[in-house]
């Protein structure tokens, strides 16, 4: 039952913050093309005013397609706004979860929010991203005069995490816009081609993931090394070599092929 109201609560919030994108787009006078939420099976398709509306099986993201002629015509503020829409939406269900759950208490809510943005500011690590419910669970189940419905606890923790991880500067999380959309206007004002200004972007963009990433990666590797004795490290270092080598050798007989034909 738990793992329904789970898939439940995460679905209905990747449907909500998609809409609204889709409502940022109607503002701003941009069409869009396509509304979906989930990947794999198709469970619902709808066509309406222009708009193909598909509900797949598995929440696992979801995406609103606007006329490309349309979008790049408004301004980069718009775009930032459409960009920004989808976690407004999730901060919006956060704050009504948090009211229903404390039955109205304003001034518990202000104090579960500023617990919630010292954890993040603070507590919230590389180490600790791969168990975000739990992460997040202890800010705010605690033992408050509550409403004890576990679809709200979910709903709140649900959308912290997705508020969080759009907000990401990571192509394709809608926080890579704030930095893409201005860098693309600028590209265009000095005259750059459509093809030069996206081979920028994608060397801007790799090179923000490897200073994103990589130090925590490594830090992460240095301390698993340190806690494995100097057998397992030795079998893991001619484990990976190997299949590296394997790798390489595929590679290798696989462009020796195509480049004689």
């Amino acid at each position: 039952m738990e793992f329904l109201i789970v898939f439940f609560v995460i679905y209905f919030s990747i449907a909500f913050h998609e809409l609204g994108h889709l409502f940022a787009l109607r503002l701003t006078k941009v069409r869009a093309l396509k509304y979906t939420v989930g990947i794999g099976t198709r469970i619902l398709q709808l066509h309406q005013k222009g708009i193909v509306y598909t509900f797949n099986l598995f929440p696992l993201g979801g995406v609103v397609i606007p006329v490309e002629d349309d979008y790049y015509k408004v301004s980069v503020t718009k775009r930032i706004v459409i960009a920004l829409a989808g976690v407004c939406v999730n901060l919006t269900l956060i704050l009504v979860g948090l009211l229903i759950y404390v039955k109205g208490d304003l001034t518990l809510v202000s104090h579960i929010v500023k617990d919630i943005v010292l954890l993040l500011r603070k507590d919230f690590s590389y180490e600790q991203i791969h168990d975000p419910i739990n992460r997040f669970g202890i800010v705010f189940f605690q033992e408050v005069d509550s409403v004890n419905l576990n679809f709200i606890q979910y709903l709140i923790i649900i959308n912290v995490v997705l508020f969080v991880i759009n907000l990401l500067p990571i192509p394709p999380l809608d926080g890579s816009k704030i930095i893409i959309e201005p860098a693309r206007e600028f590209f265009t004002l000095l005259g750059a081609k459509d093809k030069t200004i996206n081979e920028i972007l994608t060397i801007i963009t790799i090179f923000g993931l490897i200073t994103l990433f990589v130090p925590a990666i490594l830090d992460m590797f240095l301390k698993k090394i340190r806690e494995i004795n100097i057998v397992e490290l030795l079998c893991f270092i001619v484990i990976v070599i190997s299949s590296a080598l394997i790798v390489l050798e595929y590679k290798i007989m696989y462009l020796s092929k195509h480049i004689g034909k």
